[in-house]
């Protein structure tokens, strides 16, 4: 296989002094030919964003910063002042739609809402600094329905994780996730976070297979992906990833596609990754509909759907028409 480009880019998030949370990240997209010869053609040329943002105690986006070395940004800043985490998506797809070469600025601001739930459940892991004054509660009456059940594989209504919200009174604990290097030869570029703080990675490897008929519209995508947060110790844990890995060809129309959960918080979470498989034969232009659809409930994973549905972007970047 033939490298292509690579992108990678983190959305890390931590309790404010003056506001809920602080957000700094960054995207960088290289297209390269495995030797450092840039290329031409279909591929988006080298491109890289910082972000900075404040979220009020409203968690409406305060403030935002967004830097290119190449694009312009600044209508981005119409999101200001409106909720990062209800409509936050529609409204920046829509600023994204009539902005030239925004890419990347979509590509970090679309991971933002998720970002800001995760922080919420990093404060629910059982840690000693973390214990809770208040007395425990009886469980909650038998065939009680927890708000959100069903909503996937992990908040099955007869899973481990309603079942923890039952015996508990709806007080919602979580073990803490298993160590991860903040930086590895799989992670590049990231230094350690704060206590508390949150991170959102993804890794994208963009790849031609050896010389066939056809090869030249075929490119692989190999997508990591992986939520962490840094206990009350300053230890990064893993929360969710996957590894996705997906042939998409230059109209835009998945191939084979197979996905692999890698650090996933619930049992039943790991049967979701086969869900993956009913994308084959479908455009990347109809992935966001999808998400609402077929990629919700029972049988998927969020977290899944949200890297599934960065498919369209990753192949935008490697010159797909969609």
């Amino acid at each position: 296989m033939r490298l292509l480009g690579e992108l990678n880019t983190a959305l890390e998030c931590q309790p404010g002094e003056s506001q809920r949370a602080e957000v700094r990240g960054w995207a960088h997209w290289q297209p390269s030919s495995g030797d450092g010869e840039v290329l031409a053609g279909g591929l988006q040329p080298a491109e890289r964003v910082e972000l900075s943002a404040a979220i009020d105690e409203r968690s409406d986006l305060a403030a935002l910063q967004l830097l290119s070395d190449r694009a312009e940004l600044e209508p981005f800043a119409e999101l200001v002042g409106h909720s990062a985490l209800s409509g936050f998506r529609r409204r920046m797809s829509a600023v994204a739609e009539r902005t030239p070469d925004s890419l990347l600025a979509h590509r970090l601001l679309d991971d933002l809402p998720i970002l800001l739930r995760i922080a919420g459940q990093a404060r629910l892991v059982e840690h000693p600094a973390l214990a809770r004054s208040t007395p425990p509660l009886p469980p909650l009456p038998v065939g009680t329905r927890v708000p959100g059940a069903d909503q996937c594989e992990g908040w099955r209504s007869d899973g481990t994780l309603v079942a923890r919200i039952i015996d508990t009174g709806g007080a919602l604990t979580m073990e803490l996730g298993e160590p991860v290097p903040p930086t590895s030869e799989l992670w590049p570029e990231c230094g350690p976070l704060p206590p508390m703080a949150t991170r959102r990675r993804r890794r994208v490897l963009l790849q031609q297979p050896a010389a066939t008929e056809r090869a030249e519209d075929i490119v692989t995508a190999t997508v990591y992906f992986r939520d962490s947060y840094a206990d009350p110790d300053g230890v990064e844990r893993g929360l969710h990833s996957y590894r996705v890995q997906a042939e998409i060809d230059r109209r835009g129309v998945i191939g084979e596609i197979e996905a692999t959960g890698l650090i996933l918080p619930w049992p039943e979470c790991w049967a979701a990754a086969t869900n993956a498989a009913t994308l084959r034969g479908v455009p990347v232009a109809e992935l966001e509909a999808r998400s609402k659809t077929q990629l919700f409930g029972l049988g998927t994973c969020t977290h899944l759907t949200d890297t599934l549905r960065s498919l369209r972007q990753v192949a935008a970047l490697a010159g797909a028409r969609d």
